[in-house]
């Protein structure tokens, strides 16, 4: 088992925690929106897309570590989904009549850059929280995975469409790759939550942004 202690700084890093969580929900929100305006959803069908996407992953991990899902004892993530749909798709259905064919091609690329950044964020998140409840190093990798991609799973479901895990770049090997390292920094190098974090936000964002530009895939 992991023992698994904040340290001297743990308020510190509990605002850094809130903050990086506060980004990704907003991030994977803004994800569900454009996944909605691809598809032509109405308001509903957006934000309800926005929801999910930014704490399905969450939800699936707290179910699986048998707790109540943090979102339905503390929604203001959800009230911060509902808010972001709002915001963005209200002034997109106010100009809507002014856009052309070319605002689908921009709303999937939209789509994969804030997934980008919410997996970014919510895979150090997962981790963290799979450290706290004592996992060992496979279950912190399922954890991190599920936390980052779950959502996104739900949201591809909902639009009909084959998430994006299954087939159109190297996702979930990423989400291994970062939920092992965040294990390996904490526990064994003894880097601090907020540098590990940091650290692997950006090396994700990065490989998953040349992967996007690339269209890099695994072997099919």
């Amino acid at each position: 088992m992991i023992i698994f202690q904040l340290n001297s700084d743990s308020m510190d890093f509990n605002t850094f925690f809130y903050l990086a969580n506060f980004v990704g929900i907003i991030s994977f929100a803004l994800s569900g929106v454009f996944k909605g305006i691809k598809h032509d959803h109405d308001l509903y069908g957006v934000t309800f897309l926005a929801i999910v996407t930014s704490v399905g992953g969450g939800v699936m991990r707290d179910v699986i570590l048998n707790k109540i899902p943090s979102a339905l004892i503390n929604p203001h993530d959800i009230y911060l989904a509902i808010a972001t749909a709002l915001i963005t798709y209200i002034p997109y259905f106010i100009f809507k009549p002014k856009f052309d064919e070319n605002v689908v091609k921009t709303a999937i690329m939209f789509v994969l850059v804030f997934d980008a950044v919410g997996l970014s964020l919510f895979v150090s998140i997962g981790a963290n929280i799979a450290l706290q409840n004592n996992l060992n190093t496979i279950g912190i990798i399922i954890m991190s995975t599920i936390t980052s991609v779950g959502g996104g799973i739900i949201r591809d479901l909902l639009a009909n469409e084959t998430p994006f895990i299954l087939k159109e770049d190297i996702y979930a090997i990423l989400c291994v790759i970062a939920g092992f390292l965040y294990k390996y920094m904490i526990v064994d190098l003894k880097i601090s939550e907020i540098k590990t974090t940091i650290i692997i936000f950006f090396v994700v964002l990065i490989i998953r942004l040349i992967v996007i530009n690339k269209k890099l895939s695994l072997p099919k």
